[in-house]
Parts: structure tokens; sequence; C-alpha cells
């Protein structure tokens, strides 16, 4: 499927991918704002750039198996987007993948990746606790700025860098969880007015 191939098709209400396709170009849905349902049956290796922006209807996506990166910008606006079960297999999720999904209210971070990439999360009002898993190491600025409910935040032990403005407006934030050392880590910078509280399990 070409870039840009379905781009502002607004009548498409859902669409089902068979077996036979080998890739799906960046793009290749973008602002298809009527799209409620995507079932993709290939093999596809990438959710590539902005290929569901602004797929404002779109309620829910199941990532194929064989997915390894979900590139930038992927599902950014899709508004209506509740939840997406990221497998285990994803190795990158890429800056802006999930920007603005205002509606999504559960994340579920593979333990393969490395780095929480910028504006990830930025503006997914609806997120209110976030538990990063083992193995991130670097929390990037903006990734969950503007996630205006967000209450808690828990990090493990292998973080080793949050930059200032990882959490950047997250105007309810109370508690931030973390291990002795990422408390103790200078390079892990903590927003304001925050409870920061020492957990033992996570180290």
């Amino acid at each position: 499927i070409g870039s840009s191939s379905f781009y502002k098709c607004t009548s498409i209400e859902a669409i089902e991918i068979p077996p036979s396709v080998k890739e799906i170009k960046m793009c290749a849905f973008t602002r298809c704002t009527g799209m409620k349902d995507v079932i993709i049956h290939s093999r596809i290796n990438a959710i590539e750039k902005n290929l569901f922006n602004r797929c404002y209807s779109l309620e829910s996506f199941k990532i194929p198996k064989t997915v390894k990166i979900i590139k930038e910008g992927a599902f950014a606006h899709c508004h209506e987007m509740k939840w997406i079960n990221i497998l285990f297999k994803v190795e990158s999720i890429e800056s802006r993948a999930f920007l603005d999904c205002k509606s999504l209210t559960l994340i579920s971070i593979p333990t393969f990746i490395k780095e929480i990439n910028r504006m990830v999360f930025l503006g997914c009002s609806s997120l209110k606790e976030v538990s990063i898993p083992l193995p991130i190491e670097t929390i990037q600025n903006f990734s969950f700025s503007h996630c205006i409910n967000l209450e808690r935040v828990i990090i493990p032990a292998s973080v080793k860098r949050i930059e200032p403005g990882a959490f950047y407006l997250c105007k309810s934030l109370k508690e931030i969880s973390a291990p002795y050392s990422v408390l103790t880590n200078e390079n892990c910078k903590f927003p304001e007015k925050v409870r920061i509280t020492l957990s033992i399990s996570s180290s």
C-alpha cells in the first residue's frame, strides 16, 4: 500500500488488510477521519510515519506481532483511541507516536525499549497512572508533557536520565515513585511541587 494511498478518505469506516500485503507506507491512511476499526493480517515490520495521523475516530488498534518499530506520529491525534496493545517485540517508539491521543487511558510500554522519546505521549490527557518498565534508561523532554490528568508515575532502577521537561505541565501529578539510584542521580530531573517517594521493590 503506497504512501498517502487513502489520504483524506473520510468516508472509510473500517479496513481489513490481508496477509498478501507486505508493506504499508507512510501516511497511507492519514486524515481518514471517519475510520473506527483497522485489522491488519499482514506481517509488516513497522507502523510507518504518520500512518494513522489524525484518524480522529479510530478507537483501538492491535499491533501485529511482527512489528518492531512504531514510527514518528504514527497515531498522533487519534482522539478517540482508548487503548492500544503494544506487543513486547516492539523495540522502538519514535517521537510523537501517540501525541494528543486524548482518550488513551492505558498504555503498556514494551520491555525491549530503552528510551521514551520526545513527545511520545504528549497531550494524552486521560492517562492517570504510568508505570515505566525495565530496562528503560532515558525519559526524554516532553515525553509526557500536557498529560493534565496524570497523577502517579512509577520509575524503575534502570532509568539513568530524566530530562527536565519530561513531565512539563502535568498539572495533576502528585507522586513519583523511584528507587534510591534514580532519586540520587543528578541527571534525573523531577518536576517541582511533586511528592517523590522511595521505592524499595524497584531496585
